[in-house]
């Protein structure tokens, strides 16, 4: 039971992340969070599956978010996972060079 918890907070992570909404410096210390007090006490549970409700988690992640903002990075659409400003004429260059229309 406890490894389908972790896996449905690490689901729910994931498509946040690929969403743009959060990405988490190390996934499984943000799992571990979620999963512990005072956030465990926001996550509820299907009465008939006893599984985690999805909305739940994802309040819980954004309260987290909001009282421990360290433990994720924020990055912007523009930028590349590193952090770093991806400089658009120089993408456009490397890009011109390799033969592929943007």
């Amino acid at each position: 039971m406890e490894k389908i918890q972790q896996l449905t907070v690490e689901n729910v992570l994931l498509k946040a992340q690929l969403a743009g909404k959060y990405a988490p410096v190390n996934l499984s210390q943000v799992v571990r969070a979620v999963l512990s007090a005072p956030y465990a006490a926001l996550l509820d549970y299907d009465e008939d599956t006893d599984e985690l409700d999805r909305r739940s988690v994802e309040r819980a992640i954004k309260r987290l978010a909001e009282n421990e903002p360290t433990l994720f990075t924020t990055t912007k659409k523009d930028d590349d996972p590193n952090g770093r400003k991806v400089d658009e004429t120089m993408l456009k260059q490397a890009l011109d060079l390799l033969g592929i229309k943007k």
